[in-house]
């Protein structure tokens, strides 16, 4: 990038002794120029090697994207491959040892400029390997602080080799695994072209950072939630200080090469005179685009309904610009029209209102109105927190609202008005399966059930001071445990009713379809698994992290595992406790042992080193890359 300077005129009037400034090369300098310059180190060093690895790219017409080795569990290692022009001996031997040396101050093409974003790699490291392939000439260096902590460069070797022209920097970096794969998504989402990296979650992360703008420009992308702003040049991203934004926005405005000028680091903006007016001018031209974008888009659609649709959605943008879209609102009806809706987002009292201004039909759910329905839309506003606008066909006409969003109120969900003089009822307890309470009677709620139903079935337990009676269950407990992993096996729900001992003495419970809750679960489980129970008896820890990786992970192998081993988890211990006899079946245990033949690495890593995204990225990598292979 060429750098801006503006040269002076400076006359000496008198023979003055005169000596010109140097820099003092010792340890105490090399490390201002490569660790102090840097305030977000692991970030420095992505970003410097990655811009010079793209800019290699520019120069050698290669559209193709640089690649990224990000550090992980099995390959602590950070490391920036281009496939560019590559550098000859005296290049690498040149521009590795001499700050400020740089070859890209003739061209805006491309990022590089200062001459010490080659050595960045300083401020993390002692020493970094250097791979240069030129002109069939592949030689292997070593950058390295000497015992001084002067910096160093040895070539190790050289050979004859028929890969492309390139160069590949890596350094070891344990011990930051996740701070390299958050700082690659702050530096790559400013990228035009995302390198290819070894990290899938990174690569989406980035594509996400990516998407969330909702305004998109040659010039800028922003979107309406509350952030920061940056300047991006040269696919390094500066954060635009709060006061020359006053939009509010997030996202980026982009300038072209050399239009802006930033600190040595490139972490922050140097606010020159020069630097604040383009920023400035660049915000108010974004800031007037938006506004011809939004109103563009809103004039583009066919319909009045269309309009106030798409205005809607851009409210939030507009009272950031303060641009009025009032116009683009629904037309008022002569008449004022019924609105129901919640009185406030925590409360349950629905209000009636009687308007005429259209502002917020579009966001409400519109009926034609009826003389009747009063009960069920109030009950429907209560239970779904929607806005219920009625609105007759004079007014549907009137603000033009196609007939295709306007329902019918008799869709709505009726009102159970099942008479309770009609039913003959018994009080009963319901117990609550889904928490435990520390006194035994808040286990159990009071219900009633319609004795005059002989044909419904209904689960009971016969307690006595609010404890189960059977011998089978301890306690309530115990109960509620079996019952949680029968739902688990059984899926839906278990509606279990306790009884008292002189209710069971009585014709009307003989009369009814009554069942005990053990004898229900032995049939209902008995034929949920149909005689056979799978049997896992590996490490419950790794086949917990083995499940967890099976949305990511190609071979089949690994969704076979999950089904059989969540049929293990839930029915083995279920089955002992009802007393079921069942045969056993090692598919569980068989797919488990397959698995670790297929990919014999997952030996050497222990349960709890699965624990972190990291690591668990890099091992669906290493099964992703052999499954690839062996198919």
């Amino acid at each position: 990038m060429i750098l801006t300077q503006t040269k002076k005129n400076v006359e000496i009037s008198d023979d003055f002794e005169q000596q010109s400034f140097s820099i003092q090369a010792d340890a105490a300098s090399f490390n201002i120029l490569s660790n102090k310059v840097y305030t977000h180190k692991v970030r420095a060093v992505i970003r410097e090697l990655s811009c010079n690895a793209y800019d290699s790219h520019i120069e050698a017409g290669n559209s193709d994207p640089i690649k990224i080795h990000l550090p992980n569990t099995l390959e602590p290692w950070f490391a920036v491959k281009d496939f560019g022009i590559g550098l000859s001996h005296e290049d690498c031997m040149d521009l590795y040892t001499t700050y400020f040396k740089s070859t890209k101050r003739d061209s805006n093409d491309v990022t590089g400029c200062l001459g010490i974003g080659s050595k960045s790699f300083y401020c993390l490291v002692d020493s970094a390997s250097i791979t240069s392939v030129f002109k069939g000439e592949k030689r292997i260096y070593t950058a390295f602080k000497d015992e001084n902590d002067l910096p160093q460069m040895v070539c190790l070797s050289s050979e004859e080799t028929e890969e492309p022209n390139g160069l590949e920097i890596s350094m070891s970096v344990e011990n930051r695994i996740s701070e390299f794969s958050e700082e690659a998504v702050k530096v790559y989402q400013h990228f035009d072209v995302v390198p290819h990296i070894n990290n899938k979650n990174v690569v989406t992360s980035i594509e996400e950072a990516k998407n969330r703008y909702t305004i998109r420009h040659d010039d800028f992308c922003v979107s309406s939630g509350y952030g920061n702003m940056y300047a991006v040049m040269g696919h390094v991203g500066y954060l635009i200080p709060s006061e020359y934004n006053d939009t509010c926005f997030s996202g980026v405005v982009k300038f072209d090469m050399g239009e802006i000028d930033f600190e040595a680091g490139r972490e922050t903006l140097s606010m020159t005179d020069r630097t604040k007016a383009a920023v400035e001018a660049k915000i108010d031209k974004m800031k007037s685009t938006v506004k011809d974008i939004i109103i563009d888009n809103i004039e583009s659609k066919p319909t009045v309904w269309e309009r106030a649709c798409e205005a809607n959605e851009y409210n939030s943008e507009a009272r950031r610009l303060n641009i009025s879209l009032s116009e683009y609102h629904l037309p008022e009806p002569s008449e004022q029209y019924e609105c129901f809706r919640l009185a406030s987002s925590y409360s349950k009292t629905v209000d009636r209102d009687f308007l005429k201004h259209t502002s917020s039909v579009i966001n409400s759910q519109i009926f034609l109105k009826e003389s009747r329905f009063v009960n069920r839309i109030r009950q429907y506003v209560k239970d779904t927190g929607s806005r219920v606008v009625l609105l007759t066909n004079e007014q549907i006409t009137e603000m033009k609202i196609p007939l295709s969003v306007v329902q019918k109120l008799d869709t709505l969900p009726k009102i159970d008005r099942t008479s309770r003089s009609q039913q003959c009822t018994h009080k009963v307890f319901e117990f609550d399966h889904t928490q435990l309470c520390y006194e035994d009677r808040d286990n159990w709620s009071a219900s009633e059930i319609d004795t005059n139903d002989t044909t419904t079935e209904f689960v009971y337990v016969e307690i006595k001071r609010w404890q189960p009676e059977e011998p089978s269950w301890y306690s309530v407990r115990y109960m509620r445990d079996v019952i949680k992993e029968s739902v688990n096996v059984l899926g839906g729900d278990i509606k279990v009713y306790g009884l008292k001992t002189a209710f069971l003495k009585t014709k009307r419970f003989k009369d009814m379809n009554f069942i005990k809750l053990s004898d229900y679960l032995k049939r209902e489980v008995g034929k949920k698994i149909s005689g056979k129970v799978y049997t896992f008896k590996k490490s419950n820890n790794m086949a917990t992290k083995l499940v967890s990786l099976v949305n990511k992970c190609y071979d089949p192998i690994f969704d076979q595992f999950k089904s059989y081993y969540d049929l293990s988890e839930k029915t083995s211990n279920l089955i002992a406790k009802l007393g079921l006899t069942v045969e056993e079946d090692a598919t569980c245990d068989s797919l488990y042992e397959e698995i670790y033949t297929k990919y014999p690495m997952l030996s050497f890593v222990d349960s709890w080193e699965m624990d972190t995204s990291s690591n668990s990225s890099t091992i669906v990598d290493y099964i992703n890359e052999r499954f690839e292979t062996n198919e």
